[in-house]
């Protein structure tokens, strides 16, 4: 068996990786732990693009993770996805110690936009690799 092609096991890293987006996104932490707000580049702002990157990555590696066998139309799919994307931020309007920010809402769907075509080109060549692992 082929360990990268592995429907399965994606499907699961693919569910298990918006678990852990949602319980990282839910998380309230203390006052200790807040950081002040500066006008720079800030870490975080990476990790938002990069960590919404993954998802459509994961996708594509699980080869649709049963939702294409639910949802037929891609462009729901897509929609879901950006649901997902502004959702988990927006929740954060109501957790107390967490702050909405306009800037990380963007890398959230810049990140998973840019993770489409990524993701796409990314698993079409895994596939006709000939690689053993």
């Amino acid at each position: 068996m082929k360990l990268y092609r592995n429907k399965y096991l994606w499907t699961a890293v693919f569910y298990m990786w918006l678990s852990i987006l949602v319980i990282l996104t839910s998380m309230s932490f203390s006052d200790k732990m807040i950081q002040e707000q500066n006008d720079g580049l800030r870490w975080d702002y990476l990790q938002h693009f990069f960590l919404y990157l993954l998802i459509p990555v994961f996708f594509f590696f699980a080869e649709g993770a049963f939702l294409k066998n639910l949802i037929k139309q891609n462009y729901k799919i897509f929609l879901l996805g950006l649901l997902f994307a502004s959702l988990t931020e927006l929740q954060q309007l109501f957790i107390s110690s967490r702050t909405y920010n306009s800037i990380d809402l963007a890398l959230n769907i810049g990140g998973y936009i840019i993770g489409i075509p990524f993701g796409k080109i990314l698993a079409n060549r895994l596939k006709k690799s000939k690689i053993k692992f």
